[in-house]
């Protein structure tokens, strides 16, 4: 069983939003708690609409 760590965060590298799990994405429709990695394959960035692919962990 693989652990998540809902303390780390994901960064946009286009527009620098941070996505972090115990916040969710209220504006996407994402529960507070939602890992990054569970997040849907169509899920974007709320502030400038790319994808996943453009995200790093920090």
């Amino acid at each position: 069983m693989t652990v998540v760590d809902e303390t780390v965060e994901w960064m946009c590298g286009v527009c620098r939003y941070v996505y972090v799990a115990q916040a969710g994405d209220p504006k996407g429709n994402i529960l507070p708690g939602k890992p990054f990695e569970d997040l849907p394959d169509d899920w974007l960035c709320p502030v400038c609409g790319v994808g996943k692919e453009k995200f790093f962990d920090v």
